[in-house]
């Protein structure tokens, strides 16, 4: 998952944001899950974009955020916005 865009919602400007990557341990065999067709499984994730400590700003209390998601190919690239609202 990548974020392409992020945008204040009162201005419509872009933002500058933190990117990060994450690298989880590697699965254990009790982590593992199967999917059968039809069933969804779905999980949080967090995506740190603003942090007030490490520049002194505050991120603003709105934001419009682009994400795409890449799955395994041949499976296209799919791309949604999303609004986040403190």
């Amino acid at each position: 998952m990548d974020i392409v865009a992020v945008l204040d919602c009162a201005t419509t400007q872009p933002l500058e944001f933190l990117v990060a990557d994450r690298f989880p341990p590697p699965p254990r065999e009790e982590d593992l899950l199967k999917l059968e067709p039809g069933y969804w499984f779905g999980a949080e994730v967090d995506f740190p974009l603003f942090d007030e400590l490490l520049n002194g700003k505050r991120g603003p209390d709105c934001v419009d955020i682009t994400l795409t998601f890449h799955p395994e190919p041949p499976t296209p690239a799919v791309t949604t916005r999303v609004r986040a609202v403190r």
